[in-house]
């Protein structure tokens, strides 16, 4: 059982790697633009007009099949290189250049769905 100096330091990590290997990525463009705002809260009264009607904002892909993919594939390269890099017991360098942990970001918990993947329970052979 890790300490909770332990575990501070690891969620660190967890959004220097999240910060530089998925959200410095493609999804930025994506993510830019201007916001679709809601006057009801839930989007229940937005609608994107086609050419070939409108369709209820909870029911618009707002991701390309395409754009799912460059995504994907960034990302896992990115994940890829730090465990490598880590691997070969290089540090994790610190600066506006380097890595860095957001300052506005929550600090991670256990995600239930991952940590059965590794504890055995719910996986089939």
């Amino acid at each position: 059982m890790q300490s909770e100096l332990e575990k501070r330091s690891i969620g660190r990590v967890a959004q220097k790697i999240a910060l530089r290997c998925v959200r410095n990525t493609s999804i930025e463009n994506i993510h830019a633009g201007r916001a679709v705002r809601s006057k009801a809260g839930d989007y229940s009264d937005v609608t994107v007009v086609t050419p070939y009607g409108e369709i209820p904002w909870t029911d618009v892909s707002r991701i390309s099949q395409d754009e799912m993919k460059t995504f994907n594939k960034e990302v896992v390269n990115k994940i890829f290189t730090v465990l490598i890099m880590l691997g070969r017991g290089c540090e994790m360098k610190e600066g506006p250049n380097a890595f860095y942990a957001p300052h506005n970001w929550d600090m991670p918990e256990i995600d239930p769905d991952i940590e059965r993947l590794f504890t055995g329970s719910d996986v089939r052979e």
